[in-house]
């Protein structure tokens, strides 16, 4: 690269070491994403997307009660609650 101009850098990196930077990543921004975030997503339920469309009103899981659950992607596990 030439001084003044940017870019992005790329090496291969093992599986192990993809998580161990990402579980860092997240470890640190946690608080800042509840500060953040924590009042939208609310205290008790689901909430889908932006526009604000709940679980309780769209009812997209279906009957979940008493069922194991597996929650993938879930950052602080708002939607576990």
């Amino acid at each position: 690269m030439q001084a003044g101009e940017s870019g992005v850098g790329r090496w291969p990196v093992t599986d192990d070491q993809a998580r161990r930077a990402s579980r860092r990543w997240w470890d640190a921004d946690a608080d800042r994403y509840q500060d953040d975030q924590g009042e939208f997503l609310g205290d008790v339920d689901l909430v889908w997307c932006p526009e604000g469309l709940r679980e309780a009103d769209a009812g997209l899981l279906g009957p979940v009660r008493g069922q194991r659950v597996l929650e993938l992607g879930c950052g602080a596990a708002a939607s576990a609650r």
